[in-house]
């Protein structure tokens, strides 16, 4: 790895990414790849087809080479967006994603990885402190996140949704799926995103923001999963239709009927700007938006009885129907929501469910202050950033090690963050904050 010391923006990194902020940063600037299966990676390469890059737009033909006289040929093997890190108005332009260790074009040796250090100052005087947090950081390698929480996103059903033709043209799953993770983000959950389909057996609480389109395995795998022992919260609109866009019949939502405990009768988006006021079993009252919709408390599986009402509306013509259920389903239970509810409801009810379901932050800290513990061997490694303009104390990893701040201030035990900070703490197995 080559550290290259700079005092003015580097060319090279604006190719790679956006220009080098004026703190004191470490980045690399190497393309790799993250998102490509590694059972693809090794097919490839068993077949003798190791170049293989990832393209921001469909070729006109798979194989591609950059010299006539000594052809080195790379395979296309995905294609992706195009990414605006040249500037939000500059004209997008074909790009290839390599990984770092493939040679590059027809050279027979592994270009080197860059990291761009810009100072204040003299560059040159943090080269020397920049290795040394580097090497440190090797204890990073292989460590693994560990989440509690899982969102459920499919991408079909995140296109079919937005098609035109639905109730309202203002739903957007994205906007969805931020209300869910802004809640997690805030009190320092951690979450996957999943596929209907995938194994959720290791999570404690799964959320599902939208799922208008729902394949049978996928159905069948979220009913499954409450019915084990599982916590899932799930937003209306879901359920709605197959992998071939066509309405599944039995009412709504047919695949989740039974798992929720209850009957959808009918849709009513709401126009923009306008909220419903939903009230809540302890009598408080907070807004609701975007949709609701007419729900009927009903069991057609007989398994758990009918699903209690926790939040209800509470103006207009639904007036006094159920807004939130919660139905206990087998070993698990699941949560419905009619509407949208606003940001504090939101916050208060995935923390009430998680309480529920053991799913526990990573660290207790204030507003603002990021958590994230990765598993490793012999220990795990608890990341703290702090994103305020304000010095914060972490109560966090009291046997740890910091690996980026050369030992840390602990005032009083605690991590102590200035603002903008970072710390990377290397806790050793058993330790208090390790879970």
């Amino acid at each position: 790895m080559t550290i290259r010391a700079m005092t003015e923006p580097w060319a090279d990194a604006a190719s790679f990414g956006t220009n080098v902020p004026t703190a004191t940063i470490v980045r690399l600037t190497a393309l790799s790849i993250s998102s490509i299966d590694i059972s693809m990676l090794i097919a490839l390469r068993r077949a003798r087809n190791p170049n293989i890059p990832i393209a921001n737009s469909r070729p006109d033909r798979t194989r591609y080479a950059f010299s006539e006289r000594d052809p080195q040929w790379y395979e296309i093997v995905g294609v992706v967006g195009n990414v605006k890190h040249r500037g939000l108005d500059a004209a997008n332009r074909a790009e290839l994603y390599i990984p770092h260790r493939q040679p590059l074009f027809a050279g027979p040796s592994v270009r080197p990885m860059y990291v761009a250090v810009r100072a204040p100052s003299d560059a040159n005087a943090a080269v020397a402190a920049v290795r040394r947090e580097l090497k440190r950081l090797d204890a990073v390698c292989g460590a693994r996140v560990m989440a509690q929480a899982a969102i459920v996103i499919d991408w079909e059903s995140w296109w079919a949704l937005e098609l035109p033709s639905k109730p309202s043209t203002e739903l957007r799953l994205i906007d969805q799926v931020e209300s869910y993770y802004r809640a997690l983000f805030d009190d320092n959950v951690t979450a996957d995103f999943v596929r209907p389909t995938d194994d959720l057996s290791r999570y404690r609480l799964v959320l599902v923001p939208n799922l208008y389109l729902v394949s049978d395995d996928g159905a069948r795998n979220l009913v499954g999963y409450v019915r084990a022992g599982g916590r899932l919260v799930m937003s209306f609109f879901s359920g709605i239709v197959d992998p071939s866009d066509h309405v599944r019949l039995g009412g709504y939502p047919a695949p989740f009927r039974e798992m929720l405990g209850i009957e959808v009768l009918d849709f009513l988006p709401l126009p923009p700007s306008t909220t419903v006021p939903i009230r809540w079993s302890d009598g408080t009252t907070t807004p609701s938006s975007l949709w609701t919709e007419l729900v009927n408390l009903a069991s057609p599986g007989g398994d758990g009885g009918d699903a209690s009402k926790i939040a209800e509306f509470a103006s207009g013509v639904l007036d006094g129907r159920p807004a939130v259920t919660r139905h206990q389903y087998g070993n698990g239970n699941a949560h419905y929501l009619a509407t949208r509810l606003d940001t504090t409801a939101m916050a208060e009810l995935l923390r009430r469910v998680g309480r529920e379901a053991g799913v526990t932050p990573v660290v207790n800290a204030r507003a603002g202050v990021e958590a994230i513990r990765r598993e490793a061997p012999g220990g795990s490694i608890l990341f703290l950033m702090n994103h305020t303009e304000e010095s914060v104390d972490v109560r966090a990893a009291p046997a740890g090690e910091d690996l980026v701040g050369g030992g840390g201030v602990r005032p009083g035990g605690a991590w102590r963050l200035k603002p903008r900070d970072v710390a990377v703490i290397r806790e050793p197995r058993g330790s208090a904050s390790d879970r």
